[in-house]
């Protein structure tokens, strides 16, 4: 008898909200900020078999507010274009310095006040065969230490049947990219 195969999740998006402020800088030689307004982002998020990826993370002390690039009012095009790209194996070999690690992990959440990798994001180890496409070791990982965060973090692996897993992100690009058709 042969070990069944492990099941294949679903990769989906979710609508999340996040706080954001919007700071005013006072003064000269002593520089105060004041907060001018504080209101709700919302964002798209990657979901697997419905649960929000970020969530994997949050514990009672910590709440990850990383997101995709796709920010509803305020999307750069290009950015969503690399985000959304990396992921796919066709357009895994192309660095781009605003989504991918120089170890060669790939971010999949970006931080939610810049969205840049200095300050982290969740990265995950990509590889694919004719028919999956697996996330290997989702953790956070920031470009300064370049270390990934695994020790207080569980390490999760998801694997997507490809065919699906692309059609999701394709469908997305078009939605949100600079290349829509």
């Amino acid at each position: 008898m042969t070990e069944a195969e492990p099941l294949l999740s679903v990769l989906g998006t979710r609508w999340v909200e996040d706080p954001t402020v919007d700071v005013r800088w006072r003064g000269f030689l002593r520089l105060r900020m004041d907060v001018v307004d504080a209101q709700a982002r919302r964002s798209l998020g990657w979901t697997v078999d419905g649960e929000p990826v970020r969530d994997w993370f949050t514990t009672d002390d910590v709440e990850l507010n990383e997101t995709t690039h796709i920010v509803e009012g305020a999307t750069d095009g290009g950015l969503v274009d690399a985000s959304l790209g990396a992921p796919l194996p066709d357009r895994a070999a192309a660095f781009d310095p605003d989504v991918h690690f120089d170890d060669g992990r790939v971010a999949i959440l970006f931080c939610a006040a810049c969205g840049d990798l200095e300050c982290g994001a969740l990265s995950v180890d990509l590889r694919w065969t004719e028919t999956t496409v697996e996330w290997r070791n989702v953790t956070y990982q920031d470009t300064i230490s370049g270390e990934l965060w695994t020790p207080e973090m569980p390490v999760r692996s998801v694997r997507f049947e490809r065919e699906a897993y692309e059609a999701t992100i394709r469908d997305l690009l078009g939605q949100w990219g600079t290349r829509r058709k």
